[in-house]
């Protein structure tokens, strides 16, 4: 008999809980999330790339890669694990030619994304003023800016048509 009260009294206390859950208005709105969903970078990549036909062959490494974190590092020094997705399209003939975006999981973390991305420009203005000065202002005049959860670095001959690729391609998701 004590036990058919037990589970009487768990049974009811279940459906008092269950009752309680539910209530609630259903047009509530879900709480607002500092993450954010990117795009595809594959096609994001393509859409930019293709912005520029005066691009040379372009290797590319992205977030969808096996060693995704450790190529990052070649771009950005930011931790890994604020980054939701990136890519970086790079010239395969040793010039300036590169484009990168990284897109952060959190909004708050684009500026930190944007200064690892000027930081990486310095880092080649270095490299061309030594290995091909030729490259070395085409680097200094690399186009670096953020636009919601993206950080975007752009070196090329056409570098407002990338932009501007960039921009219409994250505004239409």
């Amino acid at each position: 008999m004590k036990n058919i009260m037990k589970f009487i009294c768990v049974l009811s206390c279940t459906a008092m809980f269950l009752m309680t859950c539910s209530c609630g208005s259903k047009n509530e709105k879900p709480m607002e999330s500092s993450i954010m969903k990117s795009v595809s970078m594959y096609d994001l990549q393509k859409a930019m790339k293709d912005a520029d036909s005066s691009l040379p062959d372009m290797s590319y490494a992205s977030s969808s890669d096996e060693n995704a974190a450790d190529l990052f590092t070649y771009v950005s020094e930011l931790d890994y694990g604020k980054v939701d997705s990136y890519f970086l399209s790079y010239s395969s003939e040793g010039l300036a030619d590169e484009i990168a975006v990284i897109a952060v999981k959190n909004e708050n973390d684009v500026k930190a994304a944007e200064a690892t991305l000027r930081d990486h420009a310095a880092d080649r203005v270095k490299l061309y003023t030594q290995y091909d000065p030729s490259q070395t202002s085409r680097a200094e005049n690399a186009l670096i800016f953020t636009e919601k959860q993206y950080a975007v670095l752009i070196i090329s001959n056409n570098q407002n048509d990338v932009k501007s690729a960039f921009e219409s391609f994250i505004n239409q998701e």
